[in-house]
């Protein structure tokens, strides 16, 4: 009997609880992945919504299952881990390889707001990960000071630091300014576009033809879309805005002109295109489109 309370006492008893706790659990997770049965969109109906009326949730298990060798390759990450933690000699290893994946998964499960039950599983599964690399911290302890005795004959090189220094911060300051630039590409006609509120401009139906439901979407350096009552979408596919002459231009590429118009702005809701009259290649008839924001019940 001592021994048996000897035995629960251990670091061995704990390091056996949590690696058989984490590796058979990860299993049924990896055979499911491998059967790409996991990240199935439910219910079904689900995928005939818009991208804006979907949840967070759904977002990410369409994503995740949009590939199937995807699946399956995150399946055998997650195996073989998983295996190599129910034999004492390969612990260490199965816990190193899955730390990456647990982490990942609670970052997902949280950054995507998933179900209750996903996220506490997957803060579980990371908990029991840490506690294996915690009871198994002098083999790990062991295992860099054999590295950094190894490492002691490379010093550290100011002229290498400084130049890596130089190029980190040119790369930063460009990559930065094309971003920050493309960040601010936005006018009237656009709308909130960088966080995810862009706007679609309904056109009004006319008297004769009540089912017209154009939609037109503004985007950045200069890109138009227009889609019809049926889904299609036509190809005028560049827009130039002049905010001085209140004149818009559309085309199908950036340096060609096909319809002309004078656009004015009707509070924040009415947008109206008036035919330039002798433009070349000008509609004749005046357009009235109502302004929707999307995604304003983004969750």
């Amino acid at each position: 009997m001592n021994r048996v309370f000897a035995f629960l006492k251990s670091q061995e008893f704990y390091l056996g609880l949590c690696r058989y706790g984490l590796g058979l659990t990860m299993i049924p997770y990896a055979v499911s992945k491998l059967l790409q049965l996991q990240f199935v969109v439910l219910p079904l109906h689900a995928w005939q919504l818009p991208l804006e009326q979907l949840s967070g949730p759904i977002l990410a298990w369409a994503f995740l299952g949009h590939s199937g060798w995807f699946q399956v390759l995150l399946g055998v990450l997650e195996l073989v881990p998983a295996i190599l933690l129910l034999f004492r000699r390969t612990t260490l290893l199965g816990a190193m390889l899955l730390l990456p994946l647990t982490l990942n998964v609670l970052l997902v499960n949280e950054a995507f707001t998933l179900w209750p039950e996903t996220r506490l599983t997957a803060q579980v599964l990371l908990l029991l990960n840490v506690g294996l690399l915690v009871l198994e911290w002098p083999n790990i302890k062991a295992i860099l000071l054999i590295i950094l005795q190894r490492e002691r004959k490379y010093r550290l090189n100011g002229w290498e630091t400084g130049i890596n220094l130089l190029l980190v911060a040119a790369v930063v300051g460009l990559i930065s300014t094309e971003l920050l630039g493309y960040a601010r590409e936005s006018d009237e006609l656009t709308g909130d576009w960088h966080h995810r509120h862009p706007n679609e401009w309904v056109l009004q139906p006319e008297p004769a033809n009540p089912i017209d439901r154009q939609r037109s979407y503004f985007g950045t350096y200069g890109s138009y879309e227009e889609v019809g009552p049926a889904g299609l979408n036509k190809r005028l596919n560049w827009y130039k805005l002049n905010r001085q002459t209140h004149q818009l231009q559309l085309g199908p590429r950036p340096d060609s002109v096909a319809h002309t118009y004078t656009y004015a702005l009707v509070g924040d809701s009415v947008l109206t295109l008036q035919p330039v009259a002798g433009a070349v290649n000008s509609p004749s008839v005046k357009q009235v489109f109502r302004r929707r924001i999307i995604n304003t019940g983004a969750r």
